[in-house]
């Protein structure tokens, strides 16, 4: 609502009127809603009011909701243009530190765009998190994509983890153990449960 009142007095020619109430914007606004700060940041870039960005900057690094990925991701990226970057950091910071892990998408696109955004600490301390260990397994294509991703930001332990956990779960015909792998990750030998109840006994 706001950012169209900005525009409207923008195409009336108000622009007095137009940069004070971004400043009270910047000020108040509630921030949580990432989509909702950057496009409060764009308005109040094109209006050339650099100091006005820093309050909603700040702010919404600290308070967005990061419950949607795609959203985080925009507000970085706002952040990042916006030339604020100990905002990009405090942000960063959070994205690493709560992310789904569970989710393959979800990391792959944080992880490549924290080291797009210049957040490298960040993005090491994603890969600290060990998330080719927790990943959800269940959509091949895109465990595959966060294997390239990790590949690529040469996590090599973290790909060979991730690429581990695919193979046992047979996501590579050519790569399946049906009989499981020893602890040295090497294809174990046929067994049947019978085998398996007299070990115990």
């Amino acid at each position: 609502m706001v950012v169209e009142l900005l525009r409207e007095l923008h195409l009336t020619g108000a622009e007095q009127t137009r940069k004070t109430l971004a400043k009270r914007a910047a000020a108040q606004a509630d921030l949580t809603n990432p989509s909702a700060v950057v496009r409060l940041m764009q308005e109040l870039r094109q209006i050339a009011m650099k100091q006005a960005l820093e309050t909603p900057a700040a702010r919404a690094a600290a308070h967005a909701d990061l419950t949607d990925p795609e959203n985080v991701i925009g507000l970085l990226q706002e952040l990042h243009q916006s030339g604020e970057e100990q905002a990009v950091n405090t942000l960063a910071a959070r994205m690493a530190a709560h992310p789904d892990l569970t989710n393959p998408w979800g990391v792959a696109r944080f992880l490549l765009k924290l080291w797009a955004a210049g957040a490298e600490q960040a993005a090491e301390d994603l890969l600290a998190r060990n998330p080719a260990a927790h990943v959800d397994l269940t959509n091949p294509a895109r465990v595959a994509r966060l294997v390239d991703d990790l590949r690529e930001s040469e996590a090599e332990h973290a790909c060979e983890t991730l690429r581990a956990r695919a193979d046992n779960a047979g996501h590579h015909p050519d790569h399946f153990a049906p009989y499981g792998r020893d602890p040295h990750g090497q294809p174990s030998l046929p067994w049947t449960w019978r085998d398996l109840m007299q070990a115990d006994q």
